[in-house]
């Protein structure tokens, strides 16, 4: 598998966390960044950490998709800013036994994992 698809599937596998909160509502996380871009106040929305961080990691995968030749640390800062919110996520699922929430996030999971060990891919 080339780098710059690994890069594709870490980020496809971010987009698919699925979420549930209170009233009944749910959501995937693309779904939840639609939202958030639709809204008004959208500096307000934007500077909460949990927003700010994953969201530059999604961009800065996006980026080294595009990159002729994706670098590996590049990647990895995209991950590590990507996993703080999907490790969250994935320890949610487990806590509250919500198989359908810790399932979304095993994806990203095995991709970060695949990247680690195919890391020699990489320039």
């Amino acid at each position: 598998m080339t780098p710059r698809l690994i890069n594709i599937a870490l980020l496809i596998t971010s987009l698919t966390c699925y979420l549930e909160w209170g009233g009944g509502n749910s959501g995937f996380l693309f779904q939840m960044e639609f939202e958030l871009f639709k809204k008004a106040d959208l500096a307000h929305s934007l500077t909460h950490v949990m927003v700010l961080a994953p969201l530059t990691g999604q961009l800065i995968l996006l980026s080294s998709v595009f990159k002729k030749t994706p670098g590996r640390r590049l990647t990895a800062i995209g991950i590590g800013l990507l996993s703080v919110l999907v490790l969250m996520i994935f320890l949610i699922g487990i806590l509250g036994l919500n198989y359908k929430i810790f399932l979304s996030a095993l994806p990203f999971i095995i991709s970060v994992i695949f990247f680690f060990r195919k890391k020699a891919l990489y320039r």
